[in-house]
Formats: structure tokens, sequence, C-alpha cells
């Protein structure tokens, strides 16, 4: 019996997504307790803030780099770096409150994020590519697949770790998220790269393939896409928990298993998550082979414009209600993530994937820079909910752009 047999019975493409989404999973293990971490070590908002900020910047300097890394050197290469960088993020981590430390950290964590970001997806691609021809929404399926088991994962990682937060301290978790992305990238190992993929991306990247490609309004209408997603989600991952301890400490009725917070964050963790996995493997086996994803993405942005303005009125009494509106939210956008990547994966050439991708990220991360940089200057306990208010304007703005690219989509279909 081969490794490969052994450690998994499912096709290349198929393995590779798991592990991506293990991956995900292995760094949530922090994911419901980080900010709470750095909050009860000293560290306050606006130190979050300008955290993030230098993340951003750093990604953003890194982005392209590593792509093209990954198109000359092999996807494999590039995903198993960054998973081993990423991994030192949550030794540094433990030097909290000293900022020193914790900017040396989040400039570690972007690099590593950097090489991931682009590779695995297009291992994912090329894979599925060779052993799918032919069949896009193969595409489409594996990217639920992905999200799916991270949904999955970080249902177990995210309350796990605020558990052992607990009852152990929050060093144990940090050190077991370091030793379980180490594992993904020893099973990463085992797994295979298509040899011919290789040589067809060793030569080097020209902007005149990017005007001349089949990309045209597709790229474009992503690149929205992608920068509004990255915008809305800045409130959503990194400031929620800040939301939800103000929600707990205004809340008329708390039930006795919500008032210690460690319980809070960890339930909202799973909740959410468990809404992610739900809705993803529900549109991988029901919808995506039936629905137009377009027309799925576009519903999508209607209900999270209704969540986020709940969210961003938080008048309600009830944490069970907001716990409620911010899981499903979860699982809303992290489909929506997941739809437009796979439609625009489709249109990406092969040999200059990353490479592209990475455009996209940096334009991505030069926004976020921006909206990082204003709610350095303005964000405070106080006013938190106006970020979510805007959220909801964005999506509506993105639901837009969604029903832009089906109609080219559509008319490209009936030309050909």
């Amino acid at each position: 019996m081969t490794h490969q047999k052994f450690l998994f019975r499912y096709t290349n493409c198929q393995c590779i997504a798991a592990l991506a989404g293990l991956f995900e999973s292995a760094r949530m293990f922090t994911g419901a307790i980080n900010v709470v971490f750095l909050l009860h070590r000293g560290v306050n908002l606006k130190q979050l803030a300008t955290l993030q900020f230098i993340f951003t910047a750093t990604a953003f300097v890194m982005e392209i780099p590593t792509g093209v890394v990954s198109d000359k050197n092999g996807k494999k290469l590039a995903a198993i770096l960054g998973c081993l960088i990423t991994s030192l993020f949550y030794l540094l981590c433990l030097a909290a409150p000293i900022m020193s430390w914790l900017i040396i950290a989040e400039i570690v964590l972007a690099i590593g994020l950097s090489f991931t970001s682009g590779s695995f997806e297009a291992w994912i691609v090329s894979a599925t590519r060779l052993e799918y021809p032919n069949n896009h929404l193969k595409i489409n399926h594996l990217g639920h697949l992905r999200k799916e088991i991270a949904g999955l994962g970080n249902m177990i990682s995210g309350p796990l770790g605020a558990f052992l937060a607990f009852k152990f301290g929050y060093t144990v978790v940090y050190l077991i998220s370091f030793l379980s992305i180490l594992a993904v990238a020893v099973c990463l190992f085992f797994r295979d790269e298509l040899k011919n993929q290789h040589k067809a991306t060793t030569k080097n990247f020209n902007f005149d393939d990017l005007k001349k490609s089949r990309l045209s309004k597709g790229f474009f209408l992503y690149t929205g896409i992608a920068i509004l997603l990255s915008a809305v989600y800045q409130p959503m991952y990194h400031f929620w928990q800040p939301l939800f301890e103000k929600a707990l400490s205004s809340s008329n009725y708390v039930p006795n298993f919500l008032q210690n917070h460690f319980a809070t964050l960890g339930l909202t963790f799973f909740c959410s998550n468990g809404v992610v996995f739900i809705c993803n493997n529900y549109i991988k086996r029901k919808m995506i082979f039936y629905s137009n994803p377009f027309l799925i993405a576009i519903g999508i942005t209607i209900l999270s414009a209704i969540a986020f303005t709940i969210l961003g009125q938080n008048n309600s009494k009830s944490i069970i209600f907001l716990l409620f509106v911010f899981s499903v939210l979860h699982g809303l956008l992290s489909s929506l993530f997941t739809i437009a990547d796979d439609q625009f994966f489709k249109i990406i050439r092969q040999k200059y994937f990353s490479s592209i991708f990475s455009i996209v990220n940096v334009l991505q991360r030069l926004t976020v820079l921006n909206i990082l940089w204003l709610i350095k200057k303005i964000i405070t306990v106080e006013n938190i909910e106006n970020m979510f208010m805007l959220c909801s304007i964005s999506m509506i703005i993105m639901g837009i752009l969604f029903f832009y690219w089906k109609n080219v989509h559509d008319l490209k279909v009936h030309k050909h």
C-alpha cells in the first residue's frame, strides 16, 4: 500500500482541499480567544488595529513576490513553506504584551499566509483539472468541500481552545496551534504535485499576458467583490469579541452557561463555524449542480446586508439572538467567498495562477490598509457597532457586482 493510499482514500485534489481546510482549523485553536488573550495581557483596541495594520502592510508587500515564487517553484513547496512560517506566529504571540515581539509575530504571519494564499487554490484547481477534465463545477464542489472541512474543524478547534485556555491557560492553546500546523505541513509533504505543471510555470509573469488573457471583465468584477469582502471581514474577524463582551454587559438576561466569557466565545465560535459547515455542505450537495452560482451569491448578499444591519443596531436584549445572527452571517460570508473564488478560478490561466491571484490580493490588502488606518483613528468600544452598519452598504454594492457578473457570464455562455 502506497503512502498516498495509506494516508487518504480519496483523490489527490480532494486530499489537498481537505488539508487546506485543516490548515485553517489548526490556526483557529486560538481563533475564539486571540483578541481576548491580547486584551487581558494589556493590549488595547488601538494597538490591536495597529498590529493588524502591520500585518496587512507586510502582506501587501509580500503577496506578488510569494505568488511568483509559487508559480516558478511549485505550489507544494510554497504551501509547505507557508505552513512552517505561519506556525512560528503562535510561539511569538506568547511574548504579549511586548509590542516589538507582537509586531514581529504579525510580520511572520503575513509572510506565511502570503505563501499559502493562492498556493492551495492553484494546487487544488490544477489537480482538479487533471483528474476531472472539462468539469468546471467540480472546482466549485472542492471549494465548498474545503470550507466545509474548515467549518467542521473550527467547530472543534475554536471551542476546545477556549476550554483549554480556561482550564490550563493561554500558553497551552498557542502551543497546540503551533504543533497542529506542523502536522498539516508533514501531511502536505506526502501529496503529489503535477510535474508538467512545474514545467509550465517557469516562464516569467508578464502583465501583457494579463491584458490579453480571457479574464477581461471577470477579473475586474471579482477584484471589486474580493475588495468589498475583505473590507466587511475586518469587523467580523477582528472585533466580534469586543462586540459580544459589550452585548453581554448590557443584556437584560444572560443564561448561566454564558456568564463566563470563555463559554460565550467558545459557543459563538462553535455556532458560527457550524453554520459555515452547514452552508457549504448544503451548497456543495444540493445547489451547485442545479442552481446558477451567481444567483446563490446574490441571495447571500441580501441576507448578509440584513444581518449586518441587525449587528450594527445591537439593540437586542437577547445575547442568544445576537449569537444566532452572527453565526448565520459567518456561514453566509464563507459561502460567498467560496463562490466568488471558484467562479474566478475557472477563468485564470493555469501558468500564472498564483501571480494573478496575488495581484488581486495586493489590491485587497491596499483597501484593508486604508480601512484599518481609519479604524485605528476612530474606533472605541462605544462606536464599534458603526463598522457593522457600513458593512451592510458594502453587501448591497457587492450584490450589484454579482448581478452584473452573472449577466456577463450568461452572455458568454449564450454566444458559445
